[in-house]
């Protein structure tokens, strides 16, 4: 069995290793530690005394120190420096990461390694999208200016700067709409905030979509509003203007 240790800057290489890596045992992601093998289509705890392969996710945008209590900061680096000790290799999604990273105790310069984060733009450039039937499934009008958001319903994500500013942006365009493409913990709470701001009769929940519909989404708004407090690379942005929408960020 080929053991591997390995830090990766970006989620979706998970997914990879799940289906080819036969053993890795420990995630940290979002600030959550999970241990299990993977062994066939198996998920078993590990057994007392077993010493773990690494896989350490080093996702800033999801661990991020910013508006944490202190002593979650000092806990959250302590176990990074932790893991660092026996992680082989670490690769982060730009230097900047990796030199935060090495200034607060974490790995080695000669462990490190930047690998950008991509994306396949030829989805986006080559979408054909069928505005009117998009926004018939959404139940705007066809001629709506329509604003559009994609991501998650969870903290920092903005919303809840977003949809304050928005009373006053549909008293001076009466025909706009918000689209808000995602989903998650804070579904009911962002509903809640649309209904006591009184625009949720003009605000669309069009939950969680499979990523190959994306440029769809996307291609059926007139501009894209992108409200995070934080992100280490926000996709959305690129590819919303490789369809040719204005973005507001």
């Amino acid at each position: 069995m080929k053991k591997l240790k390995i830090n990766f800057g970006e989620g979706g290489i998970q997914g990879w290793l799940i289906r080819h890596v036969e053993k890795f045992v420990l995630v940290l992601f979002a600030g959550v530690m999970i241990w299990f093998v993977v062994s066939g289509s198996r998920l078993e705890g590990i057994k007392p005394g077993q010493t773990p392969d690494v896989l350490k996710t080093e996702a800033e945008q999801a661990v991020s120190l910013v508006n944490q209590p202190r002593w979650e900061q000092v806990a959250t680096k302590a176990v990074k420096r932790h893991l660092a000790k026996r992680t082989d290799y670490l690769i982060s999604v730009s230097r900047t990461h990796m030199e935060r990273a090495l200034a607060d105790g974490i790995g080695r310069p000669d462990a490190f390694a930047a690998v950008y984060s991509g994306m396949e733009l030829d989805w986006f450039l080559n979408a054909q999208v069928d505005v009117a039937k998009v926004r018939a499934e959404w139940g705007v009008p066809a001629d709506a200016l329509v604003i559009g958001k994609v991501a998650r319903l969870f903290n920092f994500k903005g919303h809840d700067q977003l949809l304050p500013a928005l009373p006053a942006v549909f008293e001076a365009v009466p025909n706009a709409w918000l689209v808000l493409t995602g989903d998650g913990a804070l579904a009911d709470r962002i509903r809640a905030l649309a209904t006591d701001l009184g625009i949720v009769d003009r605000v669309v929940f069009a939950g969680l979509v499979d990523r190959e519909r994306i440029p769809e989404m996307v291609g059926a708004m007139d501009v894209l509003v992108h409200t995070s407090l934080r992100e280490g690379i926000a996709r959305v942005l690129p590819q919303a203007m490789a369809l040719g929408k204005p973005v507001v960020s």
